[in-house]
């Protein structure tokens, strides 16, 4: 199994967990592995009719959106930052960012050549500290979100639950 195959998995058995379960987009329209309608549209793909096509997805997603080359570095930090990007709304710029805080270069949001070459200078054991950092960080923005209103108090106790999967 490849790095983004195992995420993909991972991320879309964490919808099924009863601690952090997906309520959805709110509208009643939630695919296999949590995936809406305007997640989809966004990103070009097709609806899933199961959790495969549902992983199939993300890989894609993967590829499109960056995420697919910290993936390649690392799973566990790869699966952090993609779930939180994934449920969080804007949070894969908020979680580079983390990352990038934490390996020393700009933080500009963006995968990028110095991310990634720090990312490669990086020993397993600190990888495993940045994806803890990025599970923090995940619980302050989506808290800050709710705060302000982009994040419904409904989905709070959720999203709260699955960044502490990662702690």
């Amino acid at each position: 199994m490849t790095n983004a195959e195992q995420v993909a998995a991972n991320i879309v058995a964490r919808e099924h967990m009863p601690v952090a379960q997906d309520v959805g987009d709110g509208a009643g329209v939630t695919f296999p592995g949590g995936q809406t309608k305007d997640w989809l549209e966004q990103w070009g793909l097709q609806p899933p009719t199961d959790e495969a096509e549902a992983v199939t997805n993300l890989q894609s997603w993967f590829a499109q959106s960056g995420l697919q080359v910290v993936i390649n570095y690392s799973v566990e930090l790869g699966d952090a930052l993609a779930d939180f990007a994934y449920n969080s709304g804007g949070g894969l710029r908020t979680g580079v960012k983390a990352i990038q805080t934490a390996v020393g270069v700009v933080s500009d949001g963006i995968i990028g050549a110095a991310t990634l070459s720090a990312i490669s200078r990086q020993t397993p054991t600190r990888l495993s500290e940045i994806a803890k950092l990025v599970a923090k960080g995940r619980i302050h923005y989506v808290i800050s979100q709710t705060r302000a209103g982009h994040i419904g108090l409904e989905f709070l106790d959720g999203l709260v639950a699955r960044a502490l999967t990662f702690l």
